[in-house]
């Protein structure tokens, strides 16, 4: 039986045994251990984050990645029994997926929104709002969360008609296809990536030359906030980059695929691009589940809450970690610090708007 050309650009079925061997152990186990701890770290980041002491816009909207980082990783924990070749789940399979895409998005969305509300408290302070009345404080939040996560369920859409359609017409699919360069390319890869980085470039350079910065303390509080952004950064980065590339390599084949089902031939994707998926799954889990370790670099008040949460829990026999008298001493610190940097940021503004004679100056 000869097989014609459009056969082989169409490619030929993967070997199954191989592929069934990297699900289970890399979307299977890995991912089991691996979400396991993430789902840990988020939940006590998040019993952090929403103490009363750590009310802020910035620690708040954290608490919400957080969240959207613990629907990701639960979505894919419950994927997990389909890599070890159980049908546990199968009936809520296509409604996991989608709530994994659109969590996955959702926490894209939600690192750019921490990244424009950093930028703007480093570049932008006077124009900045981090603060005020517990009702202004709701209202700024949701001004970060609800967009984020309006955006991740409508970008999600389409994968969400594709999942309860099953006979659908050929132009369906191709615009499908062609949405792939939008979302997730675009929206969850290339344009995160290209933000995240520009923003964050120019808060670091904007830290060492603010005029602002008119106290060591103030000046070690900016570093440490820029040293966050920048981790967060770089956590997406170098885990979200398999992602992208997997994206990139099927966009630059839609003309063939499309051809491929114009021609009632089924289209089969390689080894290596099935391989590189299933890796490229996994990254976006570590990702999800690595992201508290950057929030253990908040500053001491952090540090001192998390570990208070870990002796409620876990009731530890030595005492010495963190004291209430030590812990109370570093969150009064930071307190302080706050009220220290209003007071400054307050005398900078009464200087600028209060001109000084010339004769002052010269007596």
């Amino acid at each position: 039986m000869s097989v014609n050309s459009s056969d082989l650009e169409c490619g030929e079925p993967a070997d199954k045994e191989v592929i069934k061997v990297y699900e289970w152990w890399v979307s299977g186990l890995a991912t089991l251990i691996t979400g396991g701890i993430g789902i840990l770290g988020n939940l006590l980041s998040i019993m952090v984050l929403c103490k009363k002491s750590m009310k802020n816009l910035f620690h708040h909207l954290l608490a919400f990645l957080c969240i959207a980082d613990l629907m990701f990783i639960i979505t894919n924990l419950l994927m997990v029994p389909r890599a070890f070749n159980s049908n546990q789940f199968s009936s809520i399979y296509l409604m996991v997926e989608w709530l994994c895409h659109f969590s996955m998005a959702a926490s894209v969305f939600l690192t750019i929104g921490i990244t424009i509300e950093r930028y703007q408290a480093v570049c932008c302070p006077y124009k900045y709002v981090g603060s005020g009345g517990k009702q202004r404080h709701y209202m700024m939040l949701m001004v970060y969360v609800i967009p984020s996560f309006i955006l991740a369920a409508a970008f999600n859409v389409p994968r969400f008609m594709s999942n309860v359609t099953h006979n659908f017409p050929l132009e369906f699919l191709k615009f499908l296809i062609y949405f792939q360069v939008v979302h997730p390319l675009s929206t969850t890869g290339l344009i995160p990536i290209v933000t995240l980085g520009v923003m964050n470039y120019k808060i670091y350079q904007a830290i060492p030359t603010s005029t602002l910065v008119t106290s060591r303390r103030r000046r070690a509080k900016h570093f440490r906030m820029a040293r966050i952004a920048v981790v967060l950064v770089l956590i997406f980065i170098v885990f979200n980059t398999p992602r992208l590339t997997i994206g990139i390599y099927e966009v630059t084949n839609l003309q063939l695929i499309l051809s491929c089902f114009s021609s009632k031939n089924n289209y089969h994707m390689p080894v290596g691009q099935l391989v590189g998926d299933i890796f490229s799954q996994y990254f976006a889990v570590v990702n999800s589940s690595v992201n508290f370790v950057a929030y253990c670099m908040l500053g001491s008040q952090f540090q001192a809450e998390f570990i208070a949460v870990l002796d409620s829990i876990f009731h530890f026999k030595n005492k010495k970690i963190m004291t209430p008298m030590t812990r109370n001493s570093v969150v009064n610190n930071d307190i302080e610090e706050e009220e220290e940097e209003e007071k400054e940021l307050g005398q900078d503004i009464e200087l600028q708007e209060i001109p000084i004679p010339s004769q002052q100056l010269e007596d």
